[in-house]
């Protein structure tokens, strides 16, 4: 320190945090960037059953899909891009697939709301490229009904639901 320069006896009390935000934007996004969506950007809304089953090969990178939209658009290839396509060309697309050694299985992503008509077209298609595993992907339903439970009313009859209040079964009780 210079002998006739003053020191200031006041604290610094700002911190500039600006470059930390900026790595951190640049860290969020290369890491969107690298996580795959899972179903080539194709969102299709999946029926809902009360037992799926667990379906882990789904979600490989290789596994064949095939998607069928509301609107009757199809869109075929595996997680990580899907492409739109008709279910005449399903046979060369898959023999195609089949040849770069992924499983002999096809995935169809349906919507709920699709017609069977056009399904059924994409099955034909599957079928003539020689594919004879076929899943459908579905979502689980939520349901929320209580268990089952009997009461006996102050009339002798008995109440008895079975987890769903439509489906309840009266009997007549002994008195």
């Amino acid at each position: 320190m210079r002998p006739n320069q003053q020191r200031s006896e006041g604290l610094i009390c700002s911190i500039d945090v600006s470059a930390f935000a900026a790595i951190m934007m640049v860290l969020v996004v290369t890491f969107m960037m690298m996580i795959p969506s899972g179903h080539g950007g194709v969102s299709a809304d999946l029926p809902k059953v009360s037992h799926p089953m667990p379906m882990r090969k789904a979600r490989r990178e290789d596994a064949m899909t095939a998607a069928v939209m509301r609107t009757g658009d199809v869109f075929f290839g595996s997680n990580l891009e899907m492409k739109r396509c008709t279910p005449d060309q399903l046979p060369a697309l898959i023999h195609d697939y089949l040849g770069k050694g992924t499983e002999n299985k096809i995935y169809i992503r349906a919507d709920a709301r699709a017609r069977f008509g056009r399904i059924r077209e994409v099955l034909i298609g599957v079928r003539s490229a020689g594919v004879e595993n076929v899943a459908f992907l579905v979502d689980e339903r939520k349901t929320h009904w209580p268990r089952m439970t009997a009461r006996v009313l102050s009339t002798g009859w008995r109440v008895t639901t079975h987890g769903n209040p439509r489906l309840a079964s009266k009997e007549r009780t002994r008195t």
